[in-house]
């Protein structure tokens, strides 16, 4: 099973956004080859599927990605670990090996062979093993990331229809219990509150007053699954607080005494702090760009996304690698304030 590249990461295709829970579960059991070397050029990630951490690993400094470039500039490629992948033996998908990856694509053409080891287990067990597979290895995956990361499993689950029964009860493999076991050592408290949070967003929905509920005429699932306010990637607790609160239709306001907005000003304040803080590397990074992409989204009201984006672009140019901002005047419309996005 092949999916069509979303974008680069770092030269990896990133799949995220172009495959469900299903898919990649489908193409994991149907996959009887499971060779032990696989072209480079086949393997993809899907980031918000298996990467924990938030923060960037391909800054050009990262000491585990120069040490690794120097083991496979030196001959010694035999020594690295292996890749742990899922899914299909024509597409297969990084769990763990994130910096191998990112430096054997340095060093290696697409053609080479790496070596890799299919993951045994299902997606759930999958995206749980991303945490404790960087554990052992003795990455560091901070609390924040790794609540953050449980919290977006059970977003996506639930965008994909596999949260939830037709009646709404959670399924058995989403049960408190299991989470704990799942997660630990995460406490069954905040595994709880989590739970609570989402179902309540789901049966209050059609009640609530933003321009997000009108905009799907209460409908919940259809709502979840567009995931327009993007829930599968905030951080927890904090963001997704807020993105709920903008849901429900209690999220602040921007005051209207604070002066007309001047798009080129905000613009250049923007590009400027981009330019400042920020290289082409870190552009050329998906997952930072998503996340600086929901940062302005957060910032700026929706009626206001579109023309920063054209702006950006202007004044940042193709070095920025920002076709992913382009695509924020897609996304985004112009709708009612109630639907604004302030952090």
């Amino acid at each position: 099973m092949t999916y069509i590249e979303l974008a680069n990461y770092n030269s990896a295709p990133d799949i995220s956004h172009l495959v469900s829970v299903f898919h990649m579960e489908t193409a994991h059991k149907a996959n009887s080859e499971r060779p032990q070397r696989v072209p480079l050029g086949s393997i993809v990630t899907a980031q918000m599927h298996f990467q924990p951490k938030l923060q960037t690993i391909a800054q050009p400094h990262n000491t585990t990605l120069l040490k690794l470039k120097e083991v496979i500039r030196t001959g010694r490629a035999e020594t690295i670990p292996a890749l742990v992948v899922f899914g299909s033996a024509d597409q297969p998908i990084i769990v763990d090996g994130h910096h191998r990856l990112l430096a054997y694509r340095d060093q290696l053409s697409e053609d080479a062979e790496v070596l890799v080891e299919w993951f045994e287990g299902d997606y759930i067990a999958a995206t749980a093993a991303c945490l404790s597979l960087n554990d052992e290895s003795r990455r560091c995956v901070y609390h924040t990331e790794k609540m953050s990361h449980i919290w977006r499993s059970l977003v996506r689950f639930a965008k994909d229809g596999a949260l939830w029964d037709a009646d709404g009860n959670w399924l058995p493999e989403h049960s408190k219990t299991e989470m704990t076991q799942r997660y630990a050592p995460t406490s069954a408290s905040t595994i709880k509150t989590m739970r609570r949070r989402l179902t309540q967003l789901r049966d209050g929905f059609p009640e609530m007053n933003s321009g997000w509920v009108k905009r799907y005429n209460g409908d919940f699932n259809a709502f979840i699954a567009d995931d327009p306010v993007d829930l599968a990637h905030a951080t927890w607790p904090k963001n997704v607080d807020a993105r709920i609160s903008v849901i429900e239709g209690s999220g602040p306001r921007r005051s209207v005494d604070r002066g007309a907005f001047d798009a080129d000003t905000r613009t250049q304040q923007i590009a400027a702090a981009m330019t400042r803080g920020c290289g082409k590397d870190v552009f050329a990074n998906q997952h930072n760009a998503e996340l600086i992409a929901g940062a302005l989204i957060q910032l700026n009201s929706e009626d206001k996304i579109g023309v920063i984006a054209d702006q950006l672009l202007e004044y940042l140019g193709d070095d920025f690698q920002m076709e992913w901002l382009a695509s924020l005047n897609k996304r985004f419309g112009a709708v009612d304030d109630d639907a604004a996005l302030n952090d």
